[in-house]
């Protein structure tokens, strides 16, 4: 698990981007690009990165993503980024890995979890129920169980700062549907459910990167 960091000087915000590839490819290094806009905005980036299946399964993934916030916190003040006020983000697989770490038990977060102010999955995947069904779970091997554990919409956050749930209105059917199910089940902490008109599974990447935006400047209203 390795971190890679863009540090906006002096600020006491960071950004936590969590990369998506389906729990199984990519890497943060293809998403380093989304730092500018938000340096440019004197908010420190992480982007985090976690083991992939099939090496590993989506439960030693979630732990990896605890693990790797905890470093966030423990180690901020030697790399020069503040953790005063930290939103965490991702997109796909790393929109269910935000949820995951929202809903993680409070044991597991060795930090304030006060600190964290917001989070922003976008085009997650809360619901695991269809997941079994598909041929990914060659390599996921998910059974029963681990459906049951890796499902975020029927658990209480831990975390309880407010979120933005985005996804694109050009995206699939069941992505669109993925986040309305957390938008409905986390009302209470949803203070925006953005549904992208004109952007697809990929361009709503592009958004959160690009300034006016509404995601973007929803993400950043979160500090």
């Amino acid at each position: 698990m390795t971190h890679a960091l863009r540090p906006g000087t002096g600020s006491p915000r960071l950004l936590v981007f969590i990369h998506g590839g389906y729990w199984r490819s990519l890497d943060k290094s293809y998403f380093s690009w989304l730092a500018a806009s938000w340096v440019a905005a004197n908010v420190s980036v992480a982007f985090l990165n976690y083991r992939l299946c099939p090496a590993v399964r989506i439960g030693d993934i979630v732990d990896d993503v605890v693990a790797g916030t905890n470093w966030l916190f423990a180690n901020s003040r030697q790399h020069g980024f503040g953790t005063e006020r930290v939103v965490v983000s991702g997109h796909s697989a790393g929109g269910h890995l935000t949820g995951a770490l929202f809903a993680a038990p409070r044991e597991r977060l060795l930090f304030d979890p006060e600190r964290i102010v917001g989070g922003v999955p976008i085009s997650g995947l809360f619901d695991f129920e269809p997941l079994p069904m598909f041929s990914g779970n060659a390599d996921f091997h998910l059974d029963e169980w681990q459906v049951k554990r890796l499902n975020l919409y029927d658990r209480e956050p831990t975390v309880r700062a407010p979120l933005v749930v985005a996804v694109g209105a050009d995206e699939s059917s069941e992505f669109r549907r993925q986040s309305q199910i957390i938008a409905d089940a986390w009302k209470p902490q949803v203070k925006e459910h953005l549904v992208m008109p004109h952007l697809n599974h990929f361009s709503v990447v592009d958004a959160f990167a690009e300034r006016s935006n509404a995601l973007y400047e929803s993400t950043l209203a979160l500090f």
